[in-house]
């Protein structure tokens, strides 16, 4: 008998083999790893995928089954699958399919998932006499048809952590609170459990269902949050791409990976595999309290050799191993929004060393400017409470570039090799392979990018053959001026704006020239990038050169004009960022160091003044000066540089006064426009007294504004803007963004009003920010008395506790303790946890070590931190003060008992040089012994040495009969050395234990 149904084929199952029947009930019943997958694949499906789900069995066939439309998904759950593991679920698989119509074939599909994979086997490798017993009967046809059940695209998959999986796909799904949700839907399954009514799973799991479809219902997930991706979506596809050609002519996508369109370069993607592996072995499992990191992996190299496509390569490999999940991010807003969101590491994910959340972007560099993500990651990742991880690539110029000074970054990078003799062998054999067309032949020996050896095999000489053939297509269609235009600006990897294009003729040339490329070299709207693309940007820069037919500073000043057009465009268009970009671009004198082949500074800053000039001079020639707002701040600082002529300047500070009278422009332009101005350090005149009466009365509190201020408040010529600083301070005591410039105030102007207005600032906000302007005010020498009653009050009130020890340590060592002790005892009583506490305690002690509420705030301490090194260090302190000695003795005895390593050796080490005991001694010998060259040896050994002094002769003859005779030569030898006002050279070298 055979079941024609799925209905009649779980009864059938359940009748013939009851005990293996019930797998799934038991997988979601029970606090076991089968019931975690089966909801996190259950959720996943629903929530994420979006599967119109039809049935889901718990019941009686394999360990979950789940139906959407015309296929059902057979699971089977293995904690570690291994040769027997695995033989035991194809068996499982073999005895269903027995039962099952052969025209169920086509809705079926068999899947093994495994936490942990020790073979290398596949279904189709498993020999039959590992899968059944000996001397037991089979069908042969029936064993085929099994393995050709199974999901053709991943028959096994490597799961995470089914915990952390089951709280990452409800985070991916919009719920608020995964941590929460998960443990509501385990306790909701475990209540329904009774083992006897299996009914009350089922009814359970889909009332959960509604829950969680509440609860995301509720939290709406940003749209802009990116592509959360599996391996299911790097499934190689079974039908080939009909593109032939390499592509090197736009950016890599997945949907390549899935065609099949890049070679594998076995052994670069398995260096860079281990290196990524060990980078995320390395990341943190749960944040630091003083760390606000954010950790990239930095695929570095030559623009043009390749890192696009290893990093989808590695992506791919990842999601094969560690990752579950991984978020593809594809601009500003979706790195902005998925950072946003990453969870908040509560106590459950922290217990159970959870996996940071993990996403990768092709060229970060050009997708955010590094002070804008550091000021971003500096914002969402306050105080450490999120950890979170980016893959990235990019030149090994912007990696340097985007290391410096950054303290909100952790990169680890991966460098990709030049092209090697046998990587363009290789490359020239799989290119003929795959085209089934003959390499032309490369002349020139030289170190090649990768894209220009694939274009070379494939088209020929780029700045030759490849570029007349491409000029004399252009030129026909009416098009060269505009792709000139379109390569000067693609060489910044930036797409040309789309409003080049004006007439119809334009259009349908561009169209023509299009078709005419063959997946690269298309003039083309990129569909991740707004605007128009030529081909690679390691490419587009030869090009350029070729059609232009210039070099030195005639080709400078061909390309500012080119990109004096684009910025036009650009402006008009409304696509200032994409202006303020290139611009930023040209400020960099290492923007032409590579593409001029500079050989001096000098050279580069003569090159960037020219194109700059040039470009400016376009936008004078073309009326386009009034459009720009959303780039001035970016002229004057050019003008700073010195990288514009006189008259230019003269001309950029009249027009910069009045971009900022005009109302018609946004605020934030506006802000930096004055901030601009009032940092070039010119005589004032009537430009910059717009400026200051513009920020005072007007200016957003923008990071770029506060980061300028700041900036400026550090530098000597603030002082000659005194009365400004304090204007602009008086109204902003109420903004707590602002505490950057108080700080900065405070230092350029002590013991000015600067204190008075610092200090209203305080009043007004209670948390972190007051704080730190409170650490700078107390550093700048400010009247105790003014200062006592805000700093008391805000370490009272704030929410905020980790500066408060800091400050407290300033203000108690300024001399002024009698003033604060008090409060700094309360505080001390109730919050005993804090960081950075241990070093408050350190300072009262030293002033009444008896008193009865400093006794009882460090015995809560001390419970709270045993075993640690900063428990060392304030028993230290405490069995060192004679005054308190007897009072902590028991407990300095029972940490040294309790610990290990370098850990003990400070309070022993106090121990010893008092009145030692028996015990001290012998442990302190025993320690020495082991390992008698150490440096810690060897202070124990000198203070062991001031201790036996203090003994009497019958307990140190008692000490000697109790020590082992090694023991004994070194406390004789102890005893013998003495020390007079502290160990000179001479005696410290007595002093060692060797001796």
């Amino acid at each position: 008998m055979t079941a024609k149904t799925i209905a009649e084929l779980q009864a059938l199952w359940a009748k013939e083999n009851r005990r293996r029947a019930d797998g799934g009930w038991w997988a979601l019943s029970g606090f076991t790893v089968q019931m975690l997958v089966s909801l996190e694949v259950f959720f996943r499906k629903l929530l994420i995928e979006r599967a119109e789900i039809d049935l889901v069995s718990i019941e009686n066939l394999s360990d979950t089954l789940i139906q959407q439309s015309s296929i059902t998904s057979l699971l089977q759950i293995k904690r570690t699958l291994n040769a027997t593991t695995l033989a035991d679920a194809i068996r499982e698989a073999y005895e269903i399919a027995i039962l099952a119509d052969q025209c169920l074939d086509e809705r079926i599909r068999f899947q093994i998932a495994c936490e942990l994979k020790e073979t290398e086997l596949s279904i189709y490798q498993l020999d039959a006499s590992r899968i059944f017993r000996k001397g037991e009967s089979f069908d042969v046809k029936q064993l085929s048809r099994t393995r050709a059940l199974f999901d053709p695209n991943a028959p096994i998959v490597v799961i995470a952590d089914p915990v952390l999986a089951l709280y990452r796909t409800f985070w991916l799904a919009g719920v608020p609170d995964p941590a929460s949700l998960a443990t509501r839907c385990l306790g909701t399954l475990f209540k329904a459990f009774d083992g006897h009514h299996r009914e009350n799973v089922e009814h359970a799991l889909y009332d959960l269902i509604e829950v969680v479809k509440g609860a995301t219902r509720n939290h709406h997930h940003n749209a802009g949050l990116g592509r959360i991706l599996t391996a299911t979506n790097f499934q190689i596809a079974q039908q080939p791409s009909l593109a032939r050609e390499p592509l090197i002519g736009r950016r890599p996508r997945v949907a390549d990976f899935v065609a099949d369109r890049f070679k594998n370069r076995s052994g670069l993607l398995a260096g860079v595999e281990r290196a990524a592996n060990d980078w995320l072995s390395s990341l943190p499992i749960a944040p630091d309290d003083d760390d606000g990191i954010l950790h990239i992996f930095w695929i570095e190299g030559r623009a043009g050799d390749g890192k696009s496509v290893l990093l989808l390569q590695l992506v791919s490999r990842l999601l094969s191993g560690k990752l579950s999940f991984i978020t593809e991010l594809a601009n500003r807003k979706e790195i902005e929004s998925w950072l946003r969101d990453v969870p908040v590491w509560d106590d459950v994910a922290k217990a159970r060393g959870a996996f940071p959340s993990v996403a990768f972007i092709d060229d970060l560099h050009e997708k955010i400017e590094k002070d804008e993500l550091e000021s971003l990651v500096s914002e969402v990742f306050y105080r450490g409470t999120r950890t979170a991880a980016i893959l990235t690539c990019g030149p090994s110029l912007d990696l340097s570039s985007f290391s410096e000074s950054i303290s909100r970054f952790r990169i680890k990078s991966f460098k990709v090799p030049s092209l090697s003799l046998s990587d363009r062998e290789e490359f020239t054999a799989w290119y003929e392979s795959r085209t089934g067309q003959l390499a032309k032949p490369v002349g020139e020996s030289r170190s090649w990018l990768l894209v220009e050896w694939l274009l070379q095999i494939s088209r020929g000489n780029l700045e030759h053959e490849f570029a007349d053939n491409f000029r004399r297509s252009l030129e026909r269609q009416g098009l060269l001026e505009i792709a000139t235009t379109v390569a000067a600006v693609n060489t910044l990897s930036v797409g040309a704006p789309e409003t080049l294009l004006t007439t119809v003729n334009e259009r349908i040339g561009f169209d023509a020239v299009s078709s005419q490329g063959a997946q690269h070299f298309e003039l083309r709207k990129d569909e991740d990038e707004v605007g128009l693309f030529l081909t690679h940007p390691a490419l587009t820069w030869p090009l350029f050169r070729a059609w232009t037919k210039k070099d030195g500073v005639g080709l400078a000043a061909v390309w500012g004009a080119r990109i004096g057009v684009a910025l036009s465009h650009f402006l008009n268009a409304d696509q200032p960022g994409a202006a303020r970009f290139v611009l930023g671009q040209l400020l960099d004198a290492g923007t032409f160091r590579a593409r001029f082949q500079c050989k001096t500074f000098s050279e580069q800053i003569r090159l960037a003044r020219t194109t700059l000039e040039s470009a400016y001079e376009t936008l004078e020639q073309r009326h386009a000066l009034a459009a720009q707002a959303p780039v001035m701040a970016l002229w004057l600082a050019a003008q700073k540089l010195q990288r514009l002529k006189a008259h230019s300047a003269v001309g950029l500070r009249a027009l910069a006064a009045t971009l900022l009278r005009s109302e018609r422009h946004e605020t934030r332009f506006r802000s930096e426009i004055a901030v601009a101005l009032l940092s070039l350090n010119i005589v004032e005149d009537d430009a910059e007294k717009q400026a200051q009466t513009w920020l005072i009365e007007n200016s957003e509190c923008s990071q770029h504004v506060i980061g300028s201020l700041e900036s400026l408040a550090r530098k000597d010529e603030a002082r000659l803007k005194f009365h400004f600083f304090m204007g602009w301070l008086r109204t902003r005591t109420t903004d707590a963004r602002a505490f950057r410039v108080f700080v900065a105030a405070i230092e350029r102007y002590p013991q000015t009003e600067a204190h008075a207005i610092s200090l209203e600032f305080v009043r007004n906000n209670s948390g972190a920010e007051a704080g730190c302007v409170l650490l700078a005010l107390a550093r700048s020498g400010m009247d105790r008395q003014a200062l006592g009653p805000a700093a008391t009050l805000w370490i009272n009130t704030t929410s905020d506790k980790r500066i408060v020890p800091k400050l407290l340590c300033l203000l108690l060592r300024q001399g002024v303790a009698r003033l604060y002790r008090r409060s700094a005892l309360r505080w001390l009583a109730a919050n005993p946890g804090v960081p950075w506490v241990e070093e408050v305690i350190k300072l009262l002690l030293a002033h009444d070590p008896q008193e009865k509420l400093l006794v009882d705030a460090v015995e809560l301490w001390l419970s709270l931190h045993k075993e640690t090194m900063q428990a060392a260090q304030i028993l230290r302190v405490l069995v060192k003060n004679r005054a308190c000695r007897s009072r902590w003795l028991a407990a300095a005895k029972d940490h040294v008992l309790a610990t290990q390593g370098p850990i003990r050796i400070p309070v022993l080490a106090s121990l010893l040089s008092s009145i030692p005991s028996t015990e001290d001694v012998l442990l302190a010998l025993d320690l020495i012994e082991a390992d008698p060259t150490s440096s810690e040896s060897r202070f124990l050994f000198s203070q062991l040495a001031i201790g036996v002094k203090k003994l009497s002769n019958e307990k140190i003859q008692r000490l000697r009969r109790q020590c082992r005779p090694e023991c004994d030569q070194r406390l004789r030898r102890a005893i013998e050395w003495s020390p007079k006002g502290g160990a000179s050279k001479r005696r410290s070298r007595q002093a060692s234990p060797r001796n």
